[in-house]
C-alpha cells in the first residue's frame, strides 16, 4: 500500500486548506483576516510568501492556521 506518513499527510491537509482558503475555494474573511502576506519594500533574496508570527509558548506553536503556513 502506498500510504502517507501521518506528518506528511498533515502537510498535505495543511497546504491544501491553505491554498483553498487563498484561491477562495473555503470561505473563511475571519481566517484569511489572519494571514499576514510579506510585502518586500526592496529586491531581498526572501521569498517567503507570508509571516509566520513568533510563538512565546509551545502550545501556541499547534494552534491549525499557524501550522499551515
Amino acid at each position: 500500500m502506498n500510504l502517507l506518513s501521518l506528518t506528511n499527510h498533515r502537510l498535505v491537509r495543511d497546504l491544501t486548506f491553505l491554498q483553498n482558503l487563498l484561491c477562495d475555494k473555503t470561505d473563511s474573511p475571519s481566517l484569511l483576516r489572519h494571514v499576514n502576506f510579506r510585502v518586500p519594500t526592496c529586491r531581498t533574496r526572501n521569498i517567503t510568501p507570508f509571516i509566520v508570527p513568533s510563538c512565546t509558548m509551545d502550545y501556541l506553536n499547534n494552534e491549525p492556521l499557524i501550522h499551515c503556513i
